[in-house]
């Protein structure tokens, strides 16, 4: 028990340095993507600048879902026989490579397409492997607790770094951000080296997906999952609506990090109630209500208060719905076949994932706006709402 107290605190520390590297390098790419993409020629189309803009950024993520399929089940495998924390190490060098091609790809947009391929390489040998080890080490009875301890800590990832982040962008340029992000994408992989494995004896293969796909409860869990990631995409899209109406990064850093500095206490008490002896869902559902139906009111934006009022509001929500929810996922992830489970919730991801974008791209060519963005996620909350507790794939 001991040991795995000690390889959990090592899986935090990692986890937390490759939230820093995402916060720092990552949380403001949709920017960059879309300022690139604001200066491409489109030949003789009739697209305006933020058109091109939103098209470059959908492209650059098709690509990467795209990527993902295709390579999620052969990425299984190899996983399987190198092993979770090989697989692990191996996705920060990934990583490494997406931000070196990030930083020299400014004025080469070839490299900034080939980024998005690795990108799609890295997100299966991390999250297969993360996802994997992190089950392993935690028992079911506690799941809600230490969930709840990851999460704060990542909440406070989340406050210091989209100020930080915004201030470096606004003085010294993305460049300088993706050299930050490297520099914990080291801190993740020496992190990584301490990390006991666990073997991996499941195997895996389309046929037993399919098989999965036909009973009832997968296909719930299916939609739940798409549902989850329609959400959380555009979520990481916020950041530039935000910036288009406030015109700048720093801007952008200081509303972030003023939000989730209140809400911060409240991710202890959602902790302390999901690891108690309440079984009541309710807090889950109503706060996944309220998270859908602020995507609604985000459709009659009305000035800079009710920004930061809608900013708040989602945060505290999504405290109580977030700890919920990756409780219940990680649950899910218990049994025999955990390692089957994640291989097959990335492939659902990646599908979800070329849809999304794929809409989000005829929305701007067809100068739809952002509503149509705001009401699909409205739709997805609800979705990711079936996810179920007692339905764990043994």
């Amino acid at each position: 028990m001991s040991n795995n107290k000690r390889n959990l605190k090592l899986i935090y520390i990692m986890r937390i340095c490759k939230d820093f590297s995402s916060k720092f390098a990552f949380f403001f790419l949709p920017i960059f993507l879309f300022q690139i993409g604001t200066q491409l020629n489109f030949g003789n189309s009739t697209f305006n600048p933020i058109q091109k803009g939103m098209l470059f950024l959908s492209t650059f993520f098709i690509l990467s879902r795209f990527t993902s399929l295709l390579s999620a089940m052969s990425i299984g495998n190899l996983v399987r026989k190198i092993q979770a924390k090989n697989a692990l190490a191996f996705s920060h060098f990934l990583r490494l490579i997406i931000l070196l091609l990030l930083i020299f790809g400014q004025n080469n947009y070839f490299l900034i397409i080939l980024a998005s391929v690795y990108e799609g390489l890295y997100v299966n040998f991390f999250w297969l492997s993360f996802n994997y080890l992190l089950t392993e080490n935690i028992s079911e009875k506690s799941f809600g607790k230490k969930i709840g301890i990851l999460n704060s800590l990542l909440q406070v990832v989340g406050i210091t770094s989209p100020l930080m982040s915004g201030l470096i962008a606004f003085y010294l340029g993305f460049q300088t951000l993706f050299w930050v992000g490297i520099f914990f994408v080291f801190l993740s992989f020496a992190t990584t080296i301490l990390i006991k494995d666990a073997k991996i004896d499941d195997e895996i293969g389309w046929h037993e997906l399919f098989s999965w796909l036909a009973e009832k409860r997968f296909k719930r869990l299916a939609v739940s999952f798409f549902g989850s990631y329609v959400y959380n995409e555009s979520l990481y899209l916020w950041t530039l609506y935000i910036f288009l109406y406030l015109g700048n990064i720093k801007n952008v850093g200081y509303l972030y990090t003023f939000s989730i500095l209140i809400v911060l206490i409240l991710v202890f008490f959602t902790a302390r109630y999901l690891n108690s002896g309440e079984k009541s869902k309710k807090p889950f559902y109503i706060s996944g209500g309220l998270l859908s139906l602020m995507w609604i009111v985000r459709t009659q934006f009305i000035g800079l208060l009710f920004l930061t009022m809608i900013d708040v509001c989602e945060k505290l929500a999504f405290n109580v719905y977030g700890l919920f929810f990756d409780n219940l996922l990680m649950k899910r992830g218990k049994g025999n076949q955990s390692f089957s489970y994640f291989v097959y919730r990335n492939i659902i991801i990646a599908i979800s994932g070329i849809l999304f974008w794929l809409f989000f791209g005829l929305v701007f060519s067809f100068n739809a706006g952002w509503n149509s963005i705001f009401i699909l996620t409205a739709i997805g909350m609800i979705l990711s709402l079936l996810i179920k507790e007692n339905e764990i794939l043994k």
